[in-house]
């Protein structure tokens, strides 16, 4: 079930900027309002003028291969799953609408294809789902869905609450990354701030689990009122992190590395990063999936 082709879903919101220059929809059961984003986005005067190699970048949208049918197994492709995922693609295509009927925003100019999908069973229940990550809008308007098929009611229905940036990367133990779509703090080049979600197999759907910021002392000694907390950094590396609970963003408590490398792998526990068949958005990819 479990075919891996590209490295853990990345879209990188710089390239997708760079990148601009139907049929009956099934219904769709929409998830709960997502929370506003936790703000962490004053202006940093004098950064470095370069950063290190090893610094932390926007993730970078992966290449999409050549046409062939997308999923965990092939299994969506000529049934009625299938049909719902390729009539929902159509309509983001064709008329830029999300499968609960949002409209995405497309900038004219904007190369469609930069947009990717996948057919995969990303919290493997034995089901496959449906991804989107739609980049050809504003940045505000960048998403990452995903959208599970009822074969009852024929129903497309969001495992996330929306919106979610693109930036995803999905684990074998139901956990994902979500990055954030500003890194316009102090974490410099340490750390690119995140969301974790985990996955709740009684509810079929995913909730915010934590997130963690940083402060790294080489990037500015003084933010925000506060001097650089030395006392919290145990190892001298010049970096403290802020684990929080989503949505209750919070510098008041830094720890050092170790507490967050403790605090990661309590959610990731040795879990890998899935590798996902993204296809571009594309009428050929899209009548893929529909003809199996």
């Amino acid at each position: 079930m479990k075919k891996r082709l590209f490295p853990a879903v990345l879209a990188a919101l710089l390239l997708a900027l760079a990148a601009c220059g139907g049929r009956q929809l099934p219904e769709v059961v929409q998830g709960p309002a997502a929370p506003e984003a936790p703000e962490n986005s004053a202006a940093v005067p004098n950064s470095p003028a370069a950063p290190p190699e090893d610094a932390p970048q926007p993730p970078s949208l992966p290449e999409a291969e050549e046409p062939e049918i997308p999923g965990g197994g092939g299994s969506s492709a000529s049934s009625p799953m299938g049909e719902a995922y390729a009539a929902a693609l159509e309509d983001l295509a064709q008329n830029h609408l999300l499968p609960n009927g949002e409209d995405c925003g497309f900038i004219d100019g904007c190369d469609l294809s930069a947009n990717q999908f996948a057919v995969y069973d990303l919290d493997a229940d034995g089901r496959e789902e449906l991804l989107i990550l739609y980049t050809s809008t504003y940045m505000a308007g960048m998403t990452g869905a995903v959208y599970d098929y009822d074969s009852e009611t024929g129903a497309l229905r969001e495992q996330f609450p929306l919106p979610l940036p693109p930036l995803l990367t999905f684990y074998d133990n139901g956990i994902v990354q979500a990055d954030w779509s500003h890194n316009q703090g102090v974490a410099g080049y340490a750390l690119w701030p995140y969301t974790l979600w985990r996955y709740d197999p009684a509810a079929d759907a995913y909730s915010a689990a934590g997130m963690v910021d940083a402060w790294d002392k080489s990037f500015m000694e003084f933010y925000d009122g506060q001097d650089f907390p030395d006392q919290a950094d145990l190892d001298g590396d010049g970096v403290v992190y802020y684990l929080m609970d989503y949505g209750d963003y919070s510098r008041e408590h830094p720890v050092d590395a170790e507490q967050y490398r403790q605090w990661r792998e309590s959610f990731l526990d040795g879990a890998a990063a899935l590798e996902l068949p993204l296809m571009a958005l594309t009428a050929e990819n899209i009548a893929a999936l529909r003809e199996g």
